[in-house]
């Protein structure tokens, strides 16, 4: 009787979470594993950086279903994890881990500093790989309560999960990236604004920007949310917009580590322009981009960097607030100015106002949102089966 007591008193799961998070979740998780088993019937990239992994036929783990989670930049997370900042001579030409943020490999590294030391290194890429997929889990659960209350639609909510899930570069949300991090932030940030909690909006802020680079790009949105929520009245501005603070903090963090290490303030930000990236007026990369290295794959990216211009716009003009789509322009900002089509799709892919934006579009029109369902995943299966062989793919 008093185990079936307290059983009764244990929280109880919600009602939606079933059909609207954990179901694409582990659905489309599934199929990427067996996606990954399966490319092995394709022969690897033998230009992938590491000659050796390529010849093992793994990065960090012989058992298949965990290392198809790492290649290419999960390498310089997994050195921070591991070994800490290591800045090169010259951080503008060499390239060095100090150009990524320490929020993911710094949570990895705390974490598998419980293991043995023998350990440490075989478990860091598990734990890198549940750390990920736990943050993707609560990411959708927030993007579904923030979706519904923003579009005033359940099936829309539903609609923008399945859509963010099935973008062809949604792997990396289960990989040894800093990607779900980043999106479960910035949607927490998001969310505890819209619910004018700015406390929150603001920790999360604050963490944000220790995420990833486009992380202080929140800042101006958030802001302009909070005097939407004031009707742009100076009279009405209280103590809360202070919480705002935090996230150019977050930032100044990472610099300080940086100017720690190197005595250059702008280490971080130097640190970037190691992989070419060069400013470049926004209608060049738009009309005739000058990085097409990879011309297949960059002429992809090319397009995604138009639907984002473009839904972006329309989530500016259509969503509730206009802080959801001028985060949305914001985020594109870098690509636009640097020159380099390269990780468009994956950068984009954390632009949660346009999955808000897709899904009141695939509402509209059923023919749309099909096309969601099969392109989107027919390009994710694609380049999730060139990653797992070590090709790039965002």
């Amino acid at each position: 009787m008093m185990v079936s007591h307290w059983i009764r008193k244990l929280p109880r799961w919600p009602a939606w979470l079933w059909p609207a998070v954990l179901t694409p979740l582990i659905v489309t998780r599934l199929a990427l594993l067996m996606i990954g088993w399966y490319s092995l019937e394709f022969r690897p990239d033998t230009d992938y950086p590491q000659k050796s992994v390529v010849r093992a036929g793994w990065s960090y783990s012989p058992y298949r279903w965990l290392d198809i989670w790492g290649r290419w930049d999960s390498g310089y997370y997994m050195d921070i994890a591991l070994n800490g900042y290591n800045p090169s001579a010259d951080l503008r030409a060499e390239q060095s881990n100090m150009a990524f943020f320490p929020l993911y490999p710094y949570m990895v590294r705390a974490l598998i500093s419980l293991a043995p030391g023998k350990v440490q290194t075989q478990t860091a890429l598990l734990v890198g790989v549940l750390l990920s997929n736990l943050f993707l889990f609560g990411a959708l659960s927030l993007f579904y309560l923030l979706g519904r209350d923003v579009l005033h639609d359940e099936g829309a909510a539903r609609r923008a999960i399945w859509y963010l899930l099935l973008f062809p570069t949604a792997f990396v949300y289960s990989s040894f990236y800093s990607e779900s991090p980043f999106l479960f932030l910035l949607i927490l940030a998001f969310w505890a604004a819209h619910q004018q909690k700015w406390a929150i909006a603001g920790i999360a802020g604050f963490f944000l920007a220790l995420s990833r680079a486009p992380g202080i790009l929140a800042l101006p949105a958030l802001a302009w949310m909070y005097l939407e929520q004031r009707d742009w009245k100076l009279s009405r501005l209280d103590r809360q917009i202070l919480w705002l603070g935090l996230i150019p903090a977050g930032l100044a963090v990472f610099l300080w580590i940086g100017y720690d290490l190197t005595g250059d303030w702008l280490a971080p930000i130097h640190a970037q322009q190691a992989w070419q990236r060069e400013f470049t007026w926004p209608w060049v990369t738009l009309i005739a981009p000058p990085d097409l290295s990879r011309p297949h794959f960059e002429h992809m990216e090319w397009i995604a960097l138009i639907s984002f211009l473009v839904l972006s716009v329309y989530a500016l003009v259509r969503l509730p607030s206009r802080s959801y789509g001028i985060f949305a322009l914001l985020l594109l900002v870098p690509s636009l100015t640097s020159g380099s089509l390269t990780s468009v799709m994956r950068i984009g892919g954390t632009s949660f106002p346009v999955f808000l934006a897709l899904a009141l579009l695939g509402g509209r029109w059923p023919f749309l949102d099909r096309l969601m369902w099969v392109g989107f995943w027919a390009l994710q299966a694609v380049q999730f089966a060139g990653w797992s062989q070590f090709y790039w793919a965002g």
